[in-house]
């Protein structure tokens, strides 16, 4: 449990840092140069955790107790189907908070009109800006 939550934490620290130090001074810059940065950014990544993991593969034990499930001759493991159900769930739960929340428009928006002051239009702050990330 303690590992999930350092690696939220670690996720949140990382995200804010690389939109203050690399997304945010690029929010006025063609689209084209938000993915080379988003590109660029990419091999670093792989680069780290191949000095911190290695190139060989590492095995770890099954979180979820193993069962098959059997449809008209297929079978699935047990991992996929609870995959496949945890990314509908989390796609339908997000779909609806950004359609249907305040913080949802105020995201979309935020991310939308990078070049409008969203303070003026809406009472947000940089702050709002750097938190939705």
């Amino acid at each position: 449990m303690l590992s999930l939550v350092l690696a939220l934490v670690y996720a949140a620290v990382l995200g804010v840092v690389l939109y203050g130090a690399v997304y945010h001074p690029l929010r006025s810059a063609p689209a084209l140069a938000r993915v080379g940065a988003s590109a660029g950014l990419l091999p670093a990544f792989q680069a780290v955790a191949v000095i911190d993991f290695g190139t060989a593969t590492q095995s770890t034990r099954p979180i979820l107790h193993q069962w098959h499930l059997t449809v008209a001759g297929l079978v699935a493991p047990s991992d996929g189907v609870v995959l496949a159900v945890v990314t509908v769930v989390l796609a339908a739960v997000l779909a609806v908070v950004y359609r249907w929340t305040r913080f949802g428009l105020m995201t979309t928006a935020l991310t939308t009109w990078a070049d409008v002051s969203m303070e003026e239009v809406s009472g947000l702050t940089p702050r709002d800006h750097t938190e939705s990330w």
